[in-house]
């Protein structure tokens, strides 16, 4: 729905880069490369903890913690205090699962909107942490809740079915890429 969270969107960002050329000037060497981006992303972490507040723990998946949060300023036209869903991924995380982190915001980024797929509303790469940030399912995880269930009804898993098949058929229509294939464990000796 047009939603766009955070205080650096894309013209923001240029500024800040633009200030900050004009303050120390064009990096010549890795190590000047390197301090610039960690300023960057030092000015990015602080304008992601004036702006967005986590609120509570919601799940725990393989390498990432959800927790339901909110922007003070409200976001795209909506309200403050409006909920949000952050996956937050430590870059202490093994670089394996960081790789998959990364496919699978590449896949997100490229897949248009669709009624039946959450949202990436916005990636935020902070010093100790990348967030994501997506629309809340105030359901829950699908596949908790199908794991929950005694039982559906035929309408109801009909419903369910339509709508994965619809999310499947619109990221095969739009060649949405796939997800690279996680690079494997090294061996234990």
């Amino acid at each position: 729905d047009g939603k766009t969270p955070g205080p650096l969107d894309a013209e923001e960002f240029e500024a800040r880069l633009a200030a900050d050329l004009r303050e120390h000037g064009v990096p010549t060497t890795w190590d000047g490369f390197v301090l610039q981006y960690n300023r960057l992303l030092q000015q990015r972490a602080e304008a992601f903890a004036a702006d967005w507040v986590l609120e509570e723990f919601l799940d725990e998946g393989g390498f990432a913690k959800v927790y339901r949060g909110s922007h003070r300023r409200g976001v795209g036209g909506g309200a403050p205090g409006e909920p949000f869903a952050l996956k937050v991924v430590l870059k202490e995380a093994s670089p394996r699962k960081l790789t998959v982190l990364e496919s699978e915001s590449r896949v997100w980024r490229a897949v248009p909107p669709h009624p039946a797929i959450v949202a990436l509303l916005g990636t935020y790469e902070l010093p100790d942490r990348t967030v994501l940030v997506t629309e809340l399912c105030q359901g829950g995880c699908l596949m908790d809740r199908l794991l929950e269930a005694d039982h559906f009804s035929e309408e109801h898993a009909r419903g369910m079915a339509r709508q994965i098949a619809s999310a499947i058929w619109h990221c095969h229509d739009v060649r949405a890429p796939r997800p690279a294939p996680a690079p494997a464990p090294a061996p234990t000796p």
